[in-house]
């Protein structure tokens, strides 16, 4: 249903940026979206883009941010529509903008609706240029000189979301606020406030973001017990509470609902390296 093209990040910005891809819908239809965690920006060559997420839906956008999702969404792909994405990695979208994570999580958000004017001349230009390489170019200076710009404060959260990612979501606040030189205190103040929640939080979403993505990816038949295990839970109900407190269901309430839709594999296929394998 979809066709998908890769292209690479430049070597500035291969800590910060997964990759570029393109998807061109082959057929009309609805998809149902493991989303994996990753933010990502959209540029929209038409008007066919629409998706719905927590029973909202989001229609004919140019561009804008598709959020940090933990639970699964559909996707309305009109034949013909064709859409540029950025995956970003988790800790680059601090610093990219000043609205708090918390905001643009579990939705697709309008350019607009952030209130960046750099942004929305970007998306503006990457819609009226004629080659996808053109666009990819814009789009890399518009991120080096967000990114690169001189800011502690962003530069702790994103340090402090690259440790939690790297680290599976098991590792404590106490370690953390060692690792990075300051008090534990200290620490969860600055991400809540750039974040919106708290690292606590982002610790448990990773764990249940990762398990679910390997009970699509695995065939459904991953032993839930195990995954529980390998994910630093001690027992399957405390995996259980998580799962339901994110996902708004149980692993296995889950798994029965994924295996009764097409789910697409926009995500899955455009995969993110090993960090989601056990």
């Amino acid at each position: 249903m979809l066709s998908c093209t890769r292209y690479p990040p430049s070597e500035l910005l291969q800590h910060y940026v997964v990759q570029y891809w393109t998807t061109t819908v082959e057929q009309t239809g609805d998809l149902l979206v493991i989303p994996d965690a990753f933010p990502e920006l959209l540029f929209n060559y038409d008007t066919h883009f629409s998706t719905e997420v927590e029973g909202k839906t989001f229609n004919g956008m140019s561009g804008g941010l598709v959020g940090q999702f933990a639970r699964s969404a559909i996707f309305n792909a009109t034949r013909g529509g064709k859409t540029l994405w950025v995956k970003l990695q988790p800790w680059t979208l601090s610093l990219l903008f000043d609205t708090p994570a918390i905001e643009m999580n579990n939705r697709v958000v309008e350019a607009g609706e952030l209130e960046d004017r750099e942004f929305v001349q970007l998306v503006r230009t990457i819609t009226s240029l004629d080659s996808v390489e053109k666009a990819i170019r814009r789009i890399e200076e518009f991120l080096i000189k967000r990114i690169y710009r001189v800011n502690p404060r962003k530069d702790l959260v994103s340090s402090v979301v690259q440790c939690i990612f790297r680290h599976k979501g098991r590792i404590t606040i106490d370690a953390l606020a060692a690792a990075h030189g300051v008090g534990s205190r200290h620490l969860q103040y600055q991400f809540r406030e750039r974040i919106g929640f708290s690292p606590s939080y982002y610790r448990k979403e990773i764990r249940v973001k990762g398990i679910s993505l390997l009970l699509a990816r695995e065939n459904l038949q991953s032993n839930v017990s195990l995954l529980a295990y390998d994910w630093g839970y001690t027992d399957q109900s405390h995996l259980n509470r998580d799962f339901k407190s994110i996902v708004q269901m149980t692993p296995f309430q889950y798994r029965k609902k994924i295996l009764g839709e097409h789910i697409s594999l926009m995500d899955l296929e455009v995969n993110n390296g090993d960090f989601y394998k056990r």
